[in-house]
């Protein structure tokens, strides 16, 4: 069983390591109460990942691969249609949706769950296959010096 704990405290490190920030880009966690109060199912490696972070990061400070996902607030999490609910959104406004299947983004999943999409995050930065560099609106991961979009974030 993977330890998300662990995994989640490397992925701060990284990112504070390669942005150069001082503190973590993410806000304050969110209790067991809040995470309870959502009103559905809430597997546990994103409600850790809630616990830990709030699923609060600015997005003017930095946004994840593909296509630059900004995490939704606790606040803004809500289910959809069949049960699935959004808790990213890309920079052009599509949902990256939890489901059953996975986290999906348009038709396409991209992981298995949200401990697997950050265990690849940390195996990509540990492996220099990613990099996080200053854009024009915040930091953002890159591979060779490219945006990541879907196609590439596929092969990772």
């Amino acid at each position: 069983m993977t330890d998300y704990s662990a995994l989640y405290e490397r992925f701060g490190m990284l990112l504070v390591s390669q942005t150069g920030m001082t503190d973590s880009p993410f806000g304050e966690g969110a209790s067991p109460a809040q995470i309870e109060a959502l009103g559905f199912p809430v597997p546990d490696d994103y409600a850790l990942l809630l616990q830990l972070t709030g699923n609060e990061v600015d997005p003017s400070l930095i946004t994840f691969p593909p296509e630059e996902i900004s995490l939704l607030t606790i606040d803004q999490l809500a289910p959809g249609p069949d049960g699935q609910v959004a808790i990213a959104r890309t920079r052009n406004g599509d949902p990256l949706l939890l489901t059953d299947r996975g986290l999906v983004l348009g038709d396409r999943v991209i992981a298995a769950g949200v401990g697997d999409l950050i265990g690849k995050y940390v195996r990509g930065l540990e492996s220099g296959t990613l990099r996080i560099e200053q854009g024009p609106s915040g930091f953002t991961f890159t591979r060779n010096g490219e945006y990541v979009d879907r196609a590439a974030f596929a092969t990772l």
